[in-house]
């Protein structure tokens, strides 16, 4: 079975251990690449997208990236279930399912700083290439040290909020009325999530870095990376807050189910924040 994979088995030394986690990492990005083609082809897109370049696009973006969030978030609930112990152990006590996922997202998220660059300008894109370029710094060493992996699980548990996010946002490139019940029941699962997920990972992760003594070059980078995550999440539940529980989208609310490139602001993707609401 795919998670009886074990990198470690297959090298016998450090060299051929960093050619096989690059290998793993590679692999996934070309992957998500295919995935991204594949749906661009075979897979419907909305009427009112299919003449907008720039908008479609971005749905096929979205969509991968509920994909990649729905195997993610998946795949480290089911991390911590075989394997309660690593949670008392965040910086050495991981298993090898755990290290394929955190190579296989910090693929992903290569693939993903490609699909926006060629998507979108840098004035549009900076902020999910800032997000990344600090994640993937983070996860980079959880990948060839084989440290921190557990930590890394742990940040990747937001991505079950990001499933519902992703499917918010493909509601609303779709023109689906923020009144109907789909939309409805996708925004409460959507907010609890998010503070179970979210904003409990993120003060937890917090916590654990504040009482636990971490090695450099990972704590400076982590301690960034979580200022920068809990401010964007902070806006991030604040925006969904007004605009899907106490404000009015008069364009939406008018029937004009397009969304511009202009008019999409910022959407979460997995635990990085790109929430593109209006």
């Amino acid at each position: 079975m795919f998670f009886e994979i074990n990198p470690l088995e297959i090298c016998s030394n450090s060299g051929s251990q960093i050619v096989c986690d690059v290998s793993v990492l590679l692999t996934s990005t070309f992957l998500f690449l295919i995935l991204r083609f594949l749906l661009y082809y075979f897979s419907a897109i909305p009427k009112s997208l299919k003449t907008k370049c720039n908008e479609s696009a971005y749905w096929f973006n979205v969509l991968v990236s509920m994909i990649h969030s729905t195997i993610t978030g998946t795949w480290c609930l089911l991390c911590f279930y075989n394997d309660p112990e690593m949670a008392s152990d965040l910086i050495n006590g991981h298993g090898r399912s755990a290290h394929i996922l955190v190579t296989i997202s910090t693929g992903y998220f290569l693939y993903d700083v490609i699909d926006n660059i060629i998507m979108l300008p840098l004035s549009k894109s900076w902020e999910i290439l800032l997000h990344h370029a600090v994640v993937s710094s983070c996860f980079g060493i959880s990948v060839f040290r084989h440290q921190y992996v557990g930590y890394a699980v742990v940040a990747l548990l937001v991505e079950v909020n990001s499933v519902f996010l992703h499917m918010r946002m493909l509601f609303r490139l779709s023109g689906v009325d923020k009144k109907s019940q789909i939309y409805r029941v996708n925004c409460i699962v959507n907010l609890g999530t998010f503070v179970l997920f979210r904003i409990c990972t993120l003060t937890y992760m917090t916590r654990w870095l504040v009482f636990n003594k971490v090695a450099q070059p990972f704590h400076g980078i982590a301690v960034v990376g979580m200022a920068l995550m809990t401010i964007m999440n902070a806006v991030l539940f604040i925006r969904l807050l007004i605009k899907d529980c106490f404000g009015q989208d008069k364009k939406y609310h008018q029937g004009d189910s397009k969304v511009s490139s202009d008019q999409i602001k910022s959407d979460s993707q997995g635990h990085h924040v790109r929430a593109k609401i209006e």
